[in-house]
């Protein structure tokens, strides 16, 4: 019987990681580039860019010359400027 338990215990173990590690992948923040921030937003892309300076929304840099845009904060901004996001 004490030979079972473990591999009780690393079952319910593994799950328990399994599900939290669920968890977190979701609520990782949704950033894209700026093309497909402007067509989540239905909008030009440089619209977009006077947009994203008049309003002062946060760019994230991705790399050398890439910047991502979160869509949460994107739909946020578009929500309170009086737009609605699509």
């Amino acid at each position: 019987m004490a030979g079972r338990a473990v591999p009780n215990r690393l079952l319910v173990w593994l799950w328990l990681w399994v599900m939290m590690l669920a968890a977190t992948i979701t609520q990782l923040p949704r950033r894209v580039s700026k093309r497909r921030a402007a067509a989540h937003a239905g909008i030009d892309p440089r619209k977009l860019e006077e947009f994203i300076k008049e309003v002062g929304l946060p760019v994230y840099r991705a790399g050398p010359k890439t910047f991502r845009i979160d869509l949460d904060e994107l739909d946020a901004a578009m929500r309170s400027y009086g737009s609605e996001a699509v």
